[in-house]
């Protein structure tokens, strides 16, 4: 497990060939998830946020995606950094992989 850190990443894959997944620190996806927006100003999507993370469903998972990234009171800003830094990643974090 490692807080995202490529570098880190690159050298366990080194280091331990046989290993078969390496994971994302939820604590760490979290907080930088929450760097891109307000917590105080959208409480209702940090805390949609913190169960996506963690939802071993994959309906769940996939009906958190659709509200964060179709509904209009979420920053698109919010929606396009997860599209891009995350979800290409998605078995490294979340979850329901």
């Amino acid at each position: 497990m490692t807080d995202r850190d490529q570098a880190q990443v690159n050298s366990i894959w080194v280091a331990f060939p046989e290993c078969q997944q390496v994971f994302y620190c939820w604590w760490h996806v979290l907080w930088a998830i929450r760097t891109h927006f307000n917590m105080k100003e959208f409480p209702d999507l940090w805390s949609l946020i913190q169960d996506w993370v963690c939802t071993t469903d994959d309906n769940e998972f996939n009906a958190c995606w659709k509200y964060i990234k179709d509904d209009t009171s979420v920053p698109k800003s919010v929606a396009e950094y997860i599209a891009r830094d995350w979800l290409p990643y998605k078995q490294m974090w979340s979850a329901v992989s």
